[in-house]
């Protein structure tokens, strides 16, 4: 519980969620201004009182100026204004930040005990507080009065700790849920890009074989040629069994820069020999 409090922050006209976890984890608001600047150490205990903090606003236990939450659109993350007297969403899940008057918190963070009442002047704080008349040793049913008030504010006060704790941990709940789905979609939109571009590579490749191919009457000219050429200019007769003077044709080709493996070169001289006439 906070005891005191800087005179600078007293004097704020407006703070953020943000702002006032990091003060009600005893560090100063107007130097450290975001989760970014808290201390290693602090981040933890900031996150949890943050966390009951924008649970609060989402049941509007104190009064905001404007509240943001948290939206997935097309697998993004957007954030945007929202309204917590709309009841088309669940604000409870959705407020992820909001700014306020101070003199609006200070009710809220003390009655919740956060804060010493102690630790503000009276000008800097308006609180409902529960009565206590004046009593003598003759005023018991007075002193019983009292007694009994300050016993039943004590368990309402306990009761809405209990509540506050189990809401903080719903939502932290419906936090880790909702950063698994966004993983998994995530994950499923990665796997999306990498099939799409699996599929463009197949596509090429089947453009670039399709436009390489021989096929029909040019297969059957360009082998036509391959053995007339053979049969006039290397004597190689290519309708025998037994292929001779291949080696001058293989010698040629690797003159040329065309070096051939022999089986290759006699497999395309028989598909030659298939559609050349014997002479």
């Amino acid at each position: 519980m906070l005891t005191h409090i800087n005179e600078n922050v007293r004097r704020l006209r407006q703070i953020t969620a943000t702002q006032a976890a990091i003060l009600l984890a005893g560090l100063n608001p107007i130097k450290t201004k975001t989760l970014y600047d808290v201390e290693p150490d602090k981040k933890n205990e900031v996150n949890e009182i943050l966390t009951v903090i924008l649970q609060a606003i989402s049941l509007q236990e104190f009064k905001v100026k404007d509240a943001w939450g948290e939206f997935i659109y097309d697998l993004s993350l957007v954030t945007e204004k929202i309204s917590l007297t709309d009841k088309s969403h669940n604000n409870a899940n959705l407020v992820t930040e909001a700014n306020f008057s101070p003199k609006d918190f200070w009710p809220w963070a003390i009655t919740n005990g956060y804060i010493d009442p102690k630790a503000f002047p009276e000008e800097h704080l308006t609180i409902d507080t529960p009565s206590i008349k004046p009593h003598n040793s003759t005023d018991l049913s007075d002193l019983l009065t009292t007694q009994t008030g300050s016993v039943d504010l004590i368990k309402q006060l306990a009761s809405e700790k209990a509540k506050n704790e189990q809401l903080s941990q719903e939502i932290e709940g419906t936090r880790q849920q909702r950063n698994h789905f966004q993983n998994e979609l995530k994950k499923y939109a990665e796997e999306l890009a990498t099939t799409i571009q699996e599929l463009e590579k197949v596509k090429n490749a089947m453009v670039k074989l399709r436009e390489e191919s021989i096929h029909g009457k040019e297969k059957q000219s360009i082998l036509s040629i391959i053995g007339v050429m053979a049969i006039e200019r290397y004597k190689i007769p290519i309708h025998d069994a037994r292929m001779k003077n291949v080696n001058d044709l293989l010698e040629d080709l690797q003159l040329f820069g065309v070096p051939l493996d022999p089986d290759t070169v006699r497999k395309f001289l028989r598909m030659a020999a298939s559609v050349v006439e014997p002479v």
